[in-house]
């Protein structure tokens, strides 16, 4: 029940987040992109050929899962519905894309918070995007460990006998 209550809150923090920023961005953006630059127009300097892999690589970021894979299925299709969301608002407010990949800080999005709600707003969701970074990367951590002992259950890798020990007393 405890974990349950956590992946509400985290749920209702990552939403809160993502609904806030983007509604921020959209409200303070003086110079939006129209939809037939956001949807329709594709550059690609990653040298990528067809030039619509560059537009499919630009939605795997939207794949990653920001939620343990073992909780509910709701909060998995939160994330891609909301984060590829996300992404169309990033598109319409990102000013000139050059401006956003040669800023100072080395983080495009963090630029485009600054340049569109200012150095309290970028440092606000900053923080907030560091938070809920952490999370995903706790609950890949908590994943390959389950994986390596999976693995090393069924003598699939080296060094097995290290990785399968249970301890007696937490089981």
């Amino acid at each position: 029940k405890w974990l349950a209550k956590i992946t509400s809150s985290y749920i209702v923090f990552h939403g809160a987040v993502l609904v806030t920023c983007a509604i921020a961005l959209l409200a303070c953006c003086d110079n939006r992109h129209n939809a037939s630059y956001v949807f329709t127009d594709v550059t690609s300097a990653s040298g990528w050929t067809p030039i619509g892999f560059s537009f499919l690589f630009g939605f795997l970021s939207v794949s990653w899962s920001t939620y343990p894979h073992d909780f509910l299925f709701i909060a998995m299709a939160l994330t891609y519905v909301l984060g590829w969301l996300f992404t169309i608002v990033l598109a319409f407010t990102m000013g000139d894309p050059a401006d956003a990949l040669a800023s100072e800080y080395g983080q495009p999005v963090i630029q485009i918070y600054y340049n569109n709600l200012g150095k309290a707003g970028a440092i606000f969701y900053a923080v907030c995007a560091f938070l809920i970074l952490n999370t995903v990367c706790l609950t890949a951590i908590h994943s390959l460990a389950r994986t390596v002992f999976a693995f090393s259950r069924d003598q699939l890798i080296p060094g097995a006998r290290l990785w399968k020990k249970v301890d007696k007393r937490t089981d």
